[in-house]
């Protein structure tokens, strides 16, 4: 008998609207490397996963060039600066972290109903708590009252925070279309 995560009671097979999750894990939880984990958390469908990630991407690129935008201000905003380093946060959106981007609509596509941090590959959600380390370390570690590294750092996070941005409208089509789709079916 399946048991609905939400409620701690047995579901009969009328039941369409209640996430349920079998006791044997079928092909789409084979492929989930969260698989044995799929019992204990809820299982949401793909849209509220585009939605969640469009938001952290938000979230992400806003804290992210905030401090751009600190160590910008405390340098003066040059220009021959500031120039460059929305360039390259152009070209990292375009050339790498759109394909990351497309990969993850991808991968909550192919997985459909799914538990909601499933949104992204367990690779990337490493590589976030990394970069995330890795932020703090420059900040905290680094000669930060040195005006050169200022510079360092206030380049490095306009052009990742702007990568970030752009890259993350890709997250927020796709939650559009989820959600034009809904409504057309209703």
């Amino acid at each position: 008998m399946a048991y609905s995560i939400v409620e701690a009671a047995p579901l009969d097979a009328s039941s369409k609207n209640v996430s349920v999750v079998p006791n044997q894990p079928n092909d789409e939880f084979a492929r989930n490397e969260f698989s044995r984990f799929s019992r204990l958390w809820p299982q949401v469908p793909a849209q509220v996963q585009l939605g969640g990630a469009a938001v952290v991407w938000l979230v992400g690129s806003i804290m992210v060039l905030r401090y751009g935008v600190i160590f910008m201000s405390l340098i003066g905003w040059p220009l021959w600066l500031l120039a460059p380093a929305v360039i390259l946060g152009f070209l990292k959106s375009q050339f790498i972290m759109l394909k990351t981007s497309k990969r993850t609509v991808r991968r909550i596509h192919a997985h459909g109903r799914s538990w909601f941090f499933n949104l992204y590959s367990g690779k990337t959600w490493l590589l976030i708590v990394g970069m995330i380390g890795l932020g703090l370390l420059l900040r905290l570690l680094g000669p930060t009252e040195l005006i050169g590294y200022r510079y360092f750092l206030a380049g490095l996070y306009v052009a990742v925070g702007l990568g970030l941005l752009l890259s993350d409208r890709i997250f927020w089509i796709e939650f559009i279309k989820s959600l034009k789709a809904k409504g057309a079916r209703a």
